[in-house]
Parts: structure tokens; sequence; C-alpha cells
């Protein structure tokens, strides 16, 4: 990428964005599965959402990336109604990976990769130096360079992850939100991905929402955290809020122990 166009691209990523909720709720067969009076998600932030199965963490994601609106209140990014944005321009400023990846049957890597391009260049538009050079970034940091011309489908399921976080990453959205990435990974490539979407926003401003169940990582790599219970919000602000037991027993119903790791400043946190 030419200087210039790099210089471009880093000053739209550090445009603040904020997530806003406002008296939401979201029901299902009579029975209302998320409840969020006020919240406010700074989407320029490395925020970490936990919580139990069945609190409502997923159903939030959804919201926020405009896969349904909710049947009260508002969901907002940067003052405007999410589900008023055009789905074009909400991809151009959200990267969306859900839970349950989608069927690519038929595309190698490299070709589900540059589906990621296509919110800023459409089915028709010119592939440039820039779309490619952007491609091959995304493969080599999510280290899929060595998969481009490999079957999606004949993939690990963790290399397919990896293979669909790389198509995030080509389409440079200023945020990515993220539904349990780490899931179907080793714990090896866990801490390779949460590394790279800390560096990512801690170098370009890029924010990042990422849904996932290990404590211990969100202690480690999220700025901010929100803890979902029952359907609402439980907890939301600094992760340094998050080190300590007393809360976090409350929040998990588990007895916890911090411990101080033997080379960081963050805690450890063990389920006694």
């Amino acid at each position: 990428m030419k200087a210039t166009t790099a210089a471009t691209a880093l000053v739209a990523l550090k445009v603040k964005q904020m997530f806003e909720l406002d008296n939401v709720e979201v029901r299902r067969e009579g029975r209302t599965i998320l409840q969020v009076e006020q919240l406010a998600i700074d989407s320029s932030a490395f925020t970490v959402i936990l919580g139990h199965n069945g609190s409502g963490k997923s159903t939030l994601v959804n919201l926020l990336t405009g896969q349904f609106a909710p049947e009260q209140g508002k969901v907002s990014l940067n003052g405007k109604p999410v589900d008023k944005i055009k789905a074009r321009s909400l991809a151009q400023q959200v990267a969306f990976l859900p839970q349950h990846l989608p069927q690519v049957a038929g595309l190698n890597v490299s070709e589900l990769v540059k589906l990621g391009r296509y919110p800023w260049r459409g089915s028709l538009g010119r592939w440039r130096e820039q779309d490619q050079q952007l491609l091959e970034e995304a493969l080599s940091q999510t280290d899929m360079g060595r998969f481009a011309n490999e079957l999606v489908d004949s993939l690990s399921g963790g290399e397919r992850q990896r293979a669909f976080v790389a198509m995030l990453l080509a389409q440079q959205s200023p945020i990515l939100v993220l539904d349990e990435p780490t899931s179907a990974l080793d714990i090896s490539h866990q801490y390779q991905l949460m590394s790279l979407l800390s560096e990512l926003n801690q170098r370009s401003g890029r924010g990042v929402v990422v849904i996932i169940h290990d404590i211990n990582l969100a202690l480690r790599y999220a700025s901010k955290v929100v803890a979902l219970k029952q359907g609402k919000v439980a907890f939301a602000g600094d992760t340094a809020e998050l080190q300590d037991e007393a809360l976090l027993r409350e929040l998990f119903n588990a007895e916890f122990r911090l411990l101080s790791h033997p080379e960081l400043s963050t805690k450890v946190a063990a389920v006694c």
C-alpha cells in the first residue's frame, strides 16, 4: 500500500465510534431474552462480552451488527439507528464474524478472503493493487498464506476459522465484531488470534468487540468488558475492575482466586 493511502486509512480507523443501546428488549416466544436499559460500547476499544450460555451474548452482537432489530428500544452507531443503515454501508463500518460460519463450497482460501473487499468494490468493481495487498496482508496476519489455494471445506475447524478471520481483516472496517472466534481453535491459536486483535486495536485504532468464554483471555487482552447475566448487563467497565474475586464470583457463580502472573501485570483467574 502506498504511504499516502496507508495514512488516509489510518486516520479513518482512528475516528472514534460508539455503539449505544437505549431501553432495548428482545423477545422470543413470549420470553424476554435480552433487556438493556442503557449501554454504551466504545467501539474504538477492545471489548470482550462475557456470560453464561443463554445470557444474551450472541443476541447483543446480532443487534450491534444489524442482523435484526429489537422489539423495543434503539440500537445506534454514532447516533444513527443501526437498522436504518444500508447493508453495504454498515459493512464498510462493521465487519462481523458470526458464531456459525456460512457454507462456502467450492471456494479456496484466497477467494474467500477476497470477499472481504466486496463492501468497497461491489460485484463489478475493478480489483486493484491495494485490494491484492490487503488480501495478502490478511493471509499473512492469520498465518493462512500457505493455505491460499486450498479449498476452505478441506481445512480443519481451526484453519477454517482463521480463514474467515482473514476475510474480516481484508474488509478493513474500523470495527470488528466476532462471535466466539476462539471456539474452534487450539490454545496456541486462541492466544495468537487475541494477540493479533489486540495489536490491530492498539496500532490502528480499529475497534474490536468479541464474545469469548475464557476469563483469562479477557483479563489479558481486553480493555473493556461487558458481562451479561440472565439477559441483563451485570457489569460494564474497564477490564482492571474485573480483577476482583467477589465480583467474579457474583457474575459467574463460581469460586475464583486471582493469582499473580509470573511475567505480566494482569492477574490469572483460577476456579477453586
